[in-house]
């Protein structure tokens, strides 16, 4: 895992938790670089190495998916729940997550199947690919008077799957509750919505944590 960046203790800690449980931390210039375009919720490099790996079965035989079958998944996954908006699209994207996504594939031998595609390998957790990032720019500024909440987005095969939110002290030193992370998720989703954003949201503070639907 690469070396994450000195935060604040409630953070340190969500990161050393999720690293014992397997998940990997992403420096922000590898995030970047997975991303593609600029502002994307997905690091659409790392589902393409995912993708890329996969086989469908098809006749008896097992397939590996073609370009366009992987165009496929890439729209299903982005244009389809940002048509959809906020509240549906993350929806959409928690189906896909679930039940995967169909598409067409033409074999060699010029026949056209339907596969469906797995997002995710629930049945073998390690066959996939968990990802950790900092979300500084949905992080809130130290403040005197409200605690410092820094954003940590999980990844699973580069989609968006869970927003930690980790609450820290304020400018005085007193420790910040779970309740104004929650707060804040709130006032961001009304101020820009959250097509596409994580289906699962965790707001820690020192104390413990809270699960909330986003």
């Amino acid at each position: 895992m690469s070396r994450a960046p000195v935060r604040g203790v409630v953070t340190r800690s969500t990161l050393g938790w999720l690293q014992r449980l397997g998940w990997q931390y992403l420096a922000p210039n590898r995030r970047c670089s997975l991303r593609g375009d600029e502002g994307s919720t997905l690091l659409e490099g790392r589902l393409r190495q995912y993708l890329h790996q996969l086989r469908f079965e098809a006749h008896g035989e097992h397939w590996p998916l073609d370009a366009e079958g992987i165009a496929q998944v890439l729209a299903a996954v982005t244009q389809g729940p940002l048509r959809r908006g906020s509240q549906a699209g993350t929806d959409a994207l928690l189906v896909a997550l679930r039940n995967g996504v169909c598409v067409a594939q033409r074999l060699p031998d010029g026949r056209t199947v339907r596969a469906t595609v797995p997002l995710v390998d629930w049945a073998e957790p390690l066959n996939n690919q968990w990802d950790i990032a900092s979300a500084r720019d949905e992080g809130q500024p130290l403040l005197d008077a409200a605690p410092r909440i820094d954003v940590l987005v999980g990844y699973v095969n580069g989609l968006p799957l869970l927003r930690l939110l980790c609450v820290e002290r304020d400018g005085q030193a007193r420790w910040g509750r779970d309740a104004a992370a929650i707060a804040l998720h709130v006032r961001q989703v009304r101020a820009r919505g959250n097509a596409g954003s994580p289906p699962l949201l965790l707001a820690l503070d020192r104390r413990g944590g809270r699960y909330a639907c986003s």
